[in-house]
């Protein structure tokens, strides 16, 4: 594969990785505490869910939409899935926002799943619903990085393979290792992933307005792809500086001003 391919399937693995590491945690919880069929069976439902949202969404944004509008509608997704992983990931640098802990979501689901009761037989519809709604919801954006990456690259199915194999893996080393996977360094992976989604995102937004521009031709960068490096360290120095101006104590309130205090004249008894 030429270096492009490799490209792409690495950043769908790398972005899918980071969300399926989140659901496999869900879905870990649902099953050693309620019931792995009814678990397992969410996930494989939600799974097969997203699978027709790609191919839907994907042949429906190749299909209606011009180049440049194709560009824009991209980067603009990009841009706001980059933007919103950034924000989080200055915040917990920062110390404004605490640690992602997979172990604490772990025992906030086994909480909740022994707070709904225990299953009756059958299909166990909490542990289904759970897990569907866990692997669904951390799925959607793992979508929509596939279909802009993979759009964008011409070849959607070579970016499914990379989110395949990261779920693929992820849920390899959850039965592996039978607990969280919290030794993963989650939070430093999702800085990464929004330096590269903000970076993609800005560069395929631009181009992509060239839609209002007479014959409706992409704008050239600079450089062209190289653009992108520039783009990755602009981000980076700008969310490191936002880390620093965050870390700085806050201004101590101002001292209230001398208040002269109220005495009470006290006469004594004349004797």
């Amino acid at each position: 594969m030429s270096a492009a391919a490799w490209g792409l399937v690495v950043a769908t693995f790398v972005a899918c990785f980071v969300e399926m590491v989140e659901a496999t945690t869900i879905v870990m919880a649902m099953g050693f505490s309620r019931s792995w069929r009814s678990a397992l069976a969410g996930a494989a439902t939600a799974v097969v869910a997203l699978a027709v949202v790609t191919a839907v969404a994907g042949y429906a944004l190749a299909t209606w939409l011009p180049e440049s509008a194709l560009q824009l509608a991209i980067g603009g997704l990009l841009l706001i899935f980059g933007l919103q992983w950034l924000r989080k990931a200055v915040l917990r640098s920062s110390g404004r926002k605490a640690i992602h802990d997979e172990d604490a979501i772990y025992r906030e689901e086994v909480e909740a799943a022994h707070a709904a009761g225990q299953p009756a037989g059958g299909l166990d519809m909490f542990s289904f619903m759970v897990s569907f709604k866990g692997v669904f919801l951390e799925g959607m954006e793992v979508v929509f990085i596939v279909i802009t990456f993979g759009l964008n690259a011409h070849n959607v199915p070579l970016a499914s393979i990379g989110a395949a194999a990261a779920v693929i893996v992820v849920l390899a080393a959850g039965i592996a290792i039978r607990r969280p996977l919290s030794m993963i360094p989650e939070n430093l992976l999702k800085y990464g992933v929004g330096l590269l989604l903000a970076s993609f995102g800005t560069f395929w937004a631009v181009e992509g307005m060239g839609i209002f521009r007479a014959g409706r031709e992409s704008i050239e960068w600079p450089g062209h792809d190289l653009t992108i490096l520039v783009l990755l360290a602009a981000w980076l120095i700008l969310s490191r500086i936002l880390v620093a101006a965050l870390r700085r104590p806050l201004p101590a309130p101002a001292a209230a001003p001398p208040t002269t205090p109220v005495t009470t004249a006290i006469e004594e008894p004349i004797k």
